[in-house]
């Protein structure tokens, strides 16, 4: 294949043509979701100009489409295949809404199957609309039981917004006195033939068939072809043009395959259309839902018209945003129905997830057919599940079983068989990053998880008060616990391969879960399904266990997998032959593969006369296996060594394109030269991989080349391969990461010598695949084997000596689109490189090695060094803070530092803010380093130093901070207030009076964006700073956030803080108060659940009744607090009557109807 048809045969290296412009994330404004491959299709057919792709950002794993419709930039996201319904919707949502920021028109658009009663037809357009009541879309699976059985739905999202109705209104208008543009789009869309020939085209009416309610097949996806008799005959419209509907639509997680369950649920909620997606868009998405009709949610379902409605659906949403003008966007859709807190959380939710938590899900193979069924009628397992039983093992299964048994192919086997609850899962990844395979990880990737699909949730990470979004291990798992006893619905966590973690990290993990499961004991709403090997021996106290390959379920399944993938055929020496392999496996499958795989050669060959000797040389444990496996041959070893270096010292998994390219540059006689798709492709090198490994690695579903098991990676690190032969010895970390290094320095030279930097990103990654990694982690790989005892490298001294050679030239240039760091590195020397890299043992070495770096020689360059610490690149202490002449790694004392940065402080003020450093100093450095640099009057005049303050008071600074200040300048009162709001910030009540004395506020912004100290001391719930400024300050109903503009009740009620609630109200604070969304204290205080907060505003006259902009009173805010909704319910007014109560009873659907009696 040439590179022209490479880059034209898909539309992933279409993007990378120089004729398709490259916007930025910020650039677009229309967010379009999509479910399925022909909804994108579909989208993309509208694209007046597609875009180039841009590059992905970090923790978002959509996959995005970019054009332009009308005039509007367009983002499509779909969701992941075959991972529909409302949990994906919201994953694919927050993603996008984190990368692409200026997003501002949210839409929907796709299929949904269609209520017939109002006469639509396949292939007409339902756009979600509030009408009659009813809402624009329903959630139709989320209500009440009510008394008589029957089920008042209570779910429904945020209808549009405003703007994007009146648009649907002024189109709809439009179309009242001229036709709808829709099939003329549709017909341009279709002049491409690729459509036609896919089946985007009009199917004819004549495939669009209504049967009666009673045609009932017993199979699945069986077209209704011999139920003529029940269709209903239909007057025929006039044109084929799709019609537009408008009304309500209903989501929910079940397809609706059933017409008088369409008909039962359509009638009592007015319904036009079923789907899948729309119930998953968060609050801050409030999306319009356009959806072309594919069936009729009944028996009949199939996809004879699904693609032809997807274009009908896009077609509307492309004559939609042609009325909306591109100068008059509406581009206060998602930020005013987000409020400054809201947008911070949203935030923060997104900062946990991170890009490859689920590279070990995703890379485990599914299991073979006819297996693992045993498993979901397990004795153990169905005990785990019983409700009944959750005293007896608190809801706790643990898996174990000896390595390469298939823990994780059980794991994700289960995982995908539970139905009904919400599951959160985790597998660790001891080969991947560093969070792929640390509890850390694990925490951050359910909170994501559970705080994408439970919004509610968002609250706890308010009152964490983190400064830090990401924030500390212990904190993450304070929130994790808070966020599990909150959820009232069942929630499933699966943590596989524990043993990939640190011993003393799994023990705090199983001491943290049984914790939370205590904490969830009485609702047992929690369970824990874990799988690990038998080591570290770590006990529970209540629990399941079940050994994986002691299980008769599990050896069956061994038994089967021999006998379908070994056919020797059914006799008896064929069976002694498949026992005797079932035997010795001892219950581990991955050697059950692997000698599969051996004997199948001797049986193509014809060789069955040899099967049983070699099933009787094959050892039985997975190491003597995988030893036996390198002894196979002595072909080819040096290629084998390479092999196993490159998997066991690359700093990420590689893809095969770059392994390949790995392995040729290891030969060092072998002249590099850039790959010859036409002469190999990537068949040919996947094949040429796993062959000089002596098949001990595979290729992954991404491509990406890995140990086809954990163990093989132990195995080879253990040293045993010196038993095979001497030539192994080069397996050791400090030579191979110098070989790693030599390679990619040759192969940087390849692109530097041919002048390949300057083509086009697709063309370098295309034929010098390599080059990304090689620019990347050269310097590590050298770094880490000096480091290990390597003696010398010799393409440093070349590159430490002349800079101006072909590598540093590669090394510096911007070659991927984005700068290689931060911008005070371009025009510097490699010392800065090295300084960025966080390289500090190169560093000591390139300082002795010359004696011309600007970075090194000039005070104001040198201000560089400080900024590669700060910004976390170079570890504090590693590296001096000025030039040293010989290899010493000794740290310097307080008195180095103190002279250089007494010298250079003046200098470093006019090239580089020293708060910055300062703040670096004052959250890490050692006590007496940070004394030295505040003794030091350079930094005192710099301007805004309010959050320098916070963290010096946090670290007991505050007194020498203050004291310097004062010293040498006259606080102005905005510096007053901006030191009390950092007392505050910090929780310093010595820094607080310190700040009152010098005459600061608590009632006073230090600016138009911030809080109030007081306020700031409400939000972090703190009462003894509270009642300080109440000493000073009683004008507490004057007093109103800036973000939601809630007084100080308010928050402090939504904050949970009962001690400052009774402060307050003691105060003379109003309990009638409205924010902006008209709640008053009580409504937040119902929200949060605490009863006491609630009796004390009644007591001080709240009002039950109250109505926010929603139409919610707390009573309704209330009615799954059983005992919150009695005391509430007991203060309705008297005039209201027995009656009305009763009735407000089940309008509020209840779930303790039972009560009813006592209560009137």
């Amino acid at each position: 294949m040439s590179l022209s048809e490479h880059l034209e045969g898909t539309s992933e290296h279409h993007t990378y043509h120089s004729d398709l412009r490259e916007l930025t994330y910020t650039d677009y404004t229309v967010g379009w979701i999509c479910a399925l491959p022909c909804e994108v299709t579909a989208a993309r057919a509208m694209f007046d100009e597609e875009h180039a792709t841009l590059a992905g950002a970090s923790g978002d794993n959509n996959v995005y489409s970019l054009g332009s419709i009308a005039g509007h930039n367009v983002v499509v996201a779909n969701l992941p295949m075959g991972m529909y319904g409302t949990r994906s919707t919201t994953t694919v949502v927050n993603h996008m809404l984190a990368t692409f920021r200026s997003i501002s028109i949210p839409l929907l658009v796709g299929v949904g199957g269609g209520v017939p009663t109002e006469d639509i037809r396949l292939g007409d357009v339902v756009v979600s609309v509030p009408q009659g009541g009813n809402p624009a879309v329903l959630q139709y699976d989320y209500g009440k039981m009510l008394a008589d059985g029957k089920i008042k739905h209570t779910g429904h999202l945020n209808n549009p917004a405003t703007q994007m109705l009146a648009a649907v209104a002024n189109l709809r208008g439009r179309h009242e006195m001229s036709n709808s543009m829709m099939f003329e789009i549709m017909e341009e869309a279709l002049s491409n033939g690729t459509l036609v020939q896919n089946g985007y085209v009009y199917p004819g009416s004549h495939a669009d068939v209504l049967n009666e309610q009673d045609c009932i097949h017993s199979t699945d996806n069986i077209e209704c072809t011999k139920c003529q008799h029940t269709v209903i005959t239909r007057e025929p419209r006039d044109n084929s043009s799709p019609v537009i509907h408008f009304g309500c639509i209903a989501s929910g997680n079940q397809v609706i395959k059933n017409s008088k369950v369409r008909d039962g649920l359509a009638l009592s909620n007015s319904v036009l259309c079923f789907e899948m997606e729309a119930a998953g868009l968060p609050d801050h998405f409030p999306a319009l839902v356009i959806r072309g009709i594919s069936d009729y949610c009944d028996n009949n379902k199939h996809k004879t018209f699904q693609r032809y409605a997807a274009l009908a659906a896009a077609a509307y949403a492309k004559e939609l945003l042609s009325t909306i003008s591109t100068s008059r966007q509406v581009t206060t859709v998602l930020h005013e129905s987000m409020t400054k807190h809201e947008r911070k959380l949203a935030s923060i939710v997104q900062s946990f997830n991170f890009g490859d938590s689920a590279t070990r899900l995703l890379t485990i193979h599914d299991p073979h057919s006819d297996t693992l069924q045993w498993f979901s009628q397990h004795k153990t397992y169905l005990e785990w599940l019983d409700h009944s039983q959750m005293q007896t093992h608190r809801g706790f299964l643990w898996i174990k079983g000896k390595p390469g048994a298939g823990k994780s192919t059980l794991m994700k086997f289960a995982l995908s068989r539970v139905k009904g609850p919400f599951t959160i899962s985790f597998f660790f990844n001891a080969r991947g990053s560093e969070l792929q395979r640390t509890t850390l990880g694990m925490y951050r990737s359910f909170l994501f998880q559970l705080l994408t699909q439970f919004s509610y949730l968002g609250d706890l990470l308010h009152l964490t008060n983190l400064i830090d979004p990401i924030g500390t291990l212990e904190v993450i798992k304070s929130i994790f616990k808070a966020a599990i006893c909150q959820i009232q619905e069942p929630v499933i966590c699966f943590i596989d391969a524990l043993d990939e973690s640190t011993e003393d990290e799994i023990r705090d993990l199983i001491a943290h879960l049984e914790m939370v499961i205590e904490h969830t004991a009485s609702t047992g709403l929690f369970r824990v399904c874990c799988s690990s090997r038998y080591y570290p021996l770590i006990s529970v106290r209540v629990g399941l266990e079940l050994l994986l390959d002691k299980e008769d379920g599990h050896t069956k399944d061994i038994a089967n997998y021999i006998h379908s993938m070994l056919r020797i055929g059914d006799s008896n020496e064929a069976n002694l032959l498949k026992a005797e392999m079932v035997k010795k496996s001892a219950g581990v499958f991955l050697w059950v593969v692997l000698v599969v795989q051996m004997l199948k050669k001797e049986y193509d060959r014809g060789r069955l006369h040899a099967i049983r000797r070699k099933l009787s040389k094959t050892p039985t444990g997975l190491n003597d296996l995988f030893r036996d496996m390198l002894l196979r041959d002595n072909d080819n070893i040096d290629e084998l060594i390479f092999c196993i270096q490159w998997i066991l010292y690359s700093e990420r998994p590689l893809t095969t394109p770059e392994f390949y390219h790995g392995l040729l540059a290891s030969d060092f006689e072998n002249e590099l030269e850039p790959l010859n798709h036409d002469y190999i492709t990537r068949k040919d090198m996947a094949r040429y991989i796993i062959s000089s490994s002596k098949g001990l690695v595979e290729e992954t579903y991404r491509e990406r080349i890995q140990v086809i098991h954990e163990s093989v990676r132990e195995y080879l690190h253990s040293g045993a391969m010196l038993e095979i032969s001497p030539a192994f010895r080069a397996i050791n970390l400090a030579t191979g990461h110098a070989h790693l290094a030599t390679c990619c320095f040759r192969y940087i030279e390849l692109a530097a010598s041919s002048n390949m930097v300057e083509k086009d990103t697709a063309v370098l990654e295309y034929l010098i695949p390599l080059l990304r990694y090689a620019t990347k982690y050269t310097l590590q790989h050298a770094e880490i084997a000096l480091l290990s005892g390597e003696p010398q490298i010799p393409f440093l001294r070349i590159l430490f000596r002349d800079q101006s050679n072909n590598f540093t030239r590669v090394l510096f240039m911007d070659i991927w689109g984005k700068s290689t760091g931060p911008t005070y590195l371009s025009g510097r020397g490699l010392g800065a490189l090295l300084a960025l890299k966080n390289l500090p043992l190169l560093l000591k070495i390139y300082q002795s090695d010359t004696a011309t770096d600007p970075f090194l020689l000039s005070h104001a360059k040198s201000a560089d060094l400080f900024r590669a610490i700060e910004d976390g690149f170079l570890d504090v202490g590693k590296v001096s803070l000025h030039p040293i002449p010989e290899y010493d790694t000794r740290p310097n004392s307080v008195d180095d530092v103190s002279q250089n940065l007494s010298h250079r402080s003046e200098e470093s003020k006019r090239h580089y803010k020293r708060r910055s450093f300062l703040r670096f100093l004052l959250l890490e450095a050692p006590a007496n380093l940070v004394k030295v640099f505040l003794d030091c009057e350079a930094w005192v005049t710099l301007q805004d130093e309010a959050d320098l303050f916070r963290v010096a008071s946090a670290r007991g600074f505050a007194e020498e901070f203050l004291r310097k200040k004062i010293s040498l300048q006259d606080l102005s009162q905005t510096q007053k207030q901006q030191y009390l709001y950092g007392a505050v910030a910090s929780r310093n009540i010595d820094a607080i009076e310190r700040c009152l004395l010098l005459g600061a506020q608590p009632n006073i912004q230090h600016n138009s964006n911030a809080e109030t100290p007081i306020m700031l001391a409400v939000l972090k719930n703190w009462p003894v700073a509270v009642k300080r400024f109440l000493q000073q300050y009683k004008n507490v109903n004057e007093i109103w956030s800036i973000d939601s503009q809630s007084s100080l009740l308010h928050e402090a009620c939504r904050n949970r803080g009962s001690q400052i609630t009774q402060m307050l109200l003691v105060a003379g604070a109003d309990p009638l108060a409205l924010d902006n969304k008209q709640m008053t204290p009580l409504h937040l205080a119902v929200r949060s659940g605490e009863e006491a907060i609630v009796k004390k505003l009644i007591e001080y006259g709240a009002n039950v009744n109250a109505r926010n902009v929603y139409g919610e009173t707390p009573l309704y805010l209330a009615r799954k607090e059983g005992s919150i909704f009695k005391l509430l319910y007991s203060r309705l007014t008297v005039w209201q009557g027995a009656s009305y109560r009763v009735q407000g009873l089940v309008d509020y659907g209840a779930s303790f109807v039972s009560n009813i009696p006592k209560l009137v």
